[in-house]
């Protein structure tokens, strides 16, 4: 909820970070699969998935860096790659939306 309202959360080291990433990659996979249907996306969503892939990304970086869990990040570094891959479309999605609500109609 935080993420879709704009608020990053910060990372914790002593965070249980496989199990934070993978709470937090289920409701962006629901997002980016929506996304990926309809090629539509409300500002909450576009926001929570923004924060939220960053946000994960510092829970799968603390998880890489630490070898005792590598099975761990490469169990969840597919889902985590491909929802990665649709947020920056999204990015993209949006920077386009703003570029033509920026131009004069004709």
């Amino acid at each position: 909820m935080a993420f879709g309202q704009g608020t990053p959360l910060p990372v914790d080291q002593a965070d249980a970070h496989f199990e934070h990433a993978e709470e937090h990659l289920k409701p962006m996979e629901v997002i980016a699969g929506q996304f990926m249907q309809t090629q539509q996306i409300s500002p909450e969503q576009g926001a929570a998935l923004l924060i939220g892939i960053e946000h994960a990304g510092q829970h799968m970086a603390m998880l890489k860096q630490d070898n005792t869990q590598a099975d761990k990040f490469q169990a969840l570094w597919p889902a985590f790659s491909q929802i990665q891959t649709i947020a920056k479309g999204v990015i993209q999605f949006l920077q386009q939306q703003q570029q033509e609500q920026g131009q004069p109609q004709q």
